[in-house]
């Protein structure tokens, strides 16, 4: 059982990410520049969330997506606090083409902020008990 555990995660962080890599690709034609914008919501600092999102940024880079040059990337941190995150779930929901939110208070505030950019999340222990099943990503799993 631990062996699956262990194996789980990383399989989840892949297919996340690989999800997010479409979403660029579907969403960069429509640009009118060719600067895509990514919003990171964090949660908290902490080093296992800090490496998701280090993660994210290299799997990003080893594609062709590089900050500053064809992507934006606009990385909030709430440093613990509920309050900022509906501040920072607004702000990227507004300003980026996509958002990447680490942590389940992060995906659940920028899940019920936006209902038409693409978000992609990870470190969610459990996305059923965060009821993300009632949110649009059951819809389009479902579709």
């Amino acid at each position: 059982m631990k062996v699956v555990k262990k194996l789980l995660a990383p399989v989840l962080v892949v297919g996340l990410l690989l999800t997010s890599l479409v979403t660029l690709h579907n969403l960069k034609d429509t640009k009118k520049d060719n600067v895509f914008r990514i919003g990171i919501s964090q949660y908290i600092t902490h080093k296992s969330l800090d490496a998701t999102r280090k993660g994210f940024i290299e799997e990003l880079k080893k594609e062709g997506y590089v900050d500053g040059k064809n992507i934006q990337i606009d990385f909030q941190n709430a440093q613990g606090e509920q309050r900022n995150l509906k501040n920072i779930s607004k702000q990227l929901a507004e300003e980026s083409d996509l958002v990447f939110a680490i942590a389940t208070p992060s995906a659940q505030s920028v899940a019920n902020t936006t209902k038409t950019t693409p978000v992609v999340f990870s470190a969610v222990t459990d996305p059923l008990a965060a009821k993300f099943e009632r949110t649009r990503w059951q819809y389009h799993r479902d579709k």
